[in-house]
């Protein structure tokens, strides 16, 4: 008859729950700084690339577009394995404004104010001194009118603002993911 004797299994299990302890850890430090991403991230978009100087940038006028960039933003774990950073925004205009439009609109019927100064229409008119037709603005005083829907061209370029902050701040993410892996490979993770 043989008999083998394991020695040590105590030690070989606290080292096996000393690795689970290191494991979460190191994902509850990715995490962190997947959310340290995020923000500095989403800092960069309004800051940067929402606030900066028409054309080049949006030039933000009411901040609806910015507000919402900073609070559409999350970080979740999925599964073991993976986390997921998430940017984006619930306003209608920010894709046309990440990416560019250039086609046709329908536009509704709608009321338009008239200030009392404002051009209104161009009307044809023939001279009574000359009798030839020429063009003339008709001022319409203040008050509303009632314009039919129709349809227009619009053509506006892109003026992105989460992709590159996105791209601008990558670099800090992959130091920051290379940093946790160093100190973990040392063990002072």
């Amino acid at each position: 008859m043989i008999k083998i004797s394991i020695k040590g299994t105590e030690e070989f299990v606290k080292k096996a729950l000393d690795l689970q302890k290191a494991k979460e850890r190191i994902r509850d430090r990715l995490r962190k700084l997947s959310e340290f991403y995020a923000v500095k991230t989403v800092a960069t978009s309004v800051d940067k690339y929402l606030s900066g100087p028409r054309p080049e940038r949006l030039g933000r006028v009411t901040g609806r577009l910015a507000t919402s960039v900073a609070r559409g933003w999350k970080v979740q774990t999925v599964g073991e394995k993976n986390i997921l950073i998430q940017f984006g925004t619930d306003v209608p205009y920010a894709p046309v404004h990440e990416y560019g439009f250039h086609g046709t609109v329908q536009v509704p019927a709608h009321t338009r104010h008239v200030s009392s100064g404002d051009v209104f229409k161009r009307m044809k008119k023939i001279s009574q001194r000359t009798g030839r037709e020429f063009t003339s603005k008709s001022v319409v005083s203040r008050g509303s009118t009632t314009v039919r829907a129709h349809s227009r061209m619009m053509n506006i370029r892109k003026r992105p603002f989460l992709r590159p902050a996105v791209e601008a701040n990558f670099q800090f993410l992959k130091d920051g993911i290379m940093e946790i892996l160093r100190q973990s490979s040392l063990g002072t993770a």
